[in-house]
């Protein structure tokens, strides 16, 4: 097995579904590193550490396949589409492109949770619903209403955080295959 990516998360269960979604045949092992106040530097020396440990992450490449990771799927440039489907797609109609969009996005969809209940998977991935229509496909997330501080045993509303507090990383995900 050998490390495929090197991410950071504030929220590393919405991640590793978000990673399950979009990479199911890429993510088996996940390493976390929690850090209690993360600046750039640490979180650069943490992914500088793993790259050492397990040698350069494959899909931290910044192109295609780091887009994969990070981002929803595009099913018109990442999915192989049957003739009848780029017959729909060719059509002129904006309904019928919809539509024919909608329906790869559900076969899309009905792979990766084959894949997934094939390896054991008992988790459920939810996709967003509204992003089909587009072409996309992606792991609707789940709001987190509080953050819990890491190695104490209070929790800190989410509204009492800084702004700078909001937009900082809070820690870092990776997922070799």
């Amino acid at each position: 097995m050998s490390l495929r990516f090197i991410g950071q998360s504030r929220y590393c269960d919405n991640s590793l579904r978000c990673h399950l979604g979009r990479m199911p045949s890429e993510c088996y092992h996940f390493k976390i590193q929690t850090v209690a106040r993360p600046s750039r530097t640490i979180l650069d020396e943490i992914k500088k550490v793993w790259v050492e440990e397990a040698g350069a992450p494959t899909d931290n490449d910044g192109a295609d396949r780091q887009a994969r990771w990070e981002g929803a799927i595009n099913v018109q440039k990442n999915v192989e589409l049957s003739a009848a489907e780029q017959k729909g797609l060719a059509d002129m109609s904006s309904e019928n492109t919809i539509k024919t969009l909608r329906d790869i996005c559900r076969r899309v969809q009905q792979d990766i949770e084959d894949v997934l209940e094939a390896r054991g998977y008992a988790g459920r991935v939810q996709f967003n619903p509204k992003l089909k229509e587009q072409g996309l496909l992606d792991v609707s997330t789940v709001k987190i209403a509080a953050v819990e501080s890491i190695g104490e045993d209070t929790k800190l509303d989410a509204s009492l955080q800084t702004k700078a507090d909001r937009k900082a990383p809070k820690g870092m995900a990776a997922t070799p295959m």
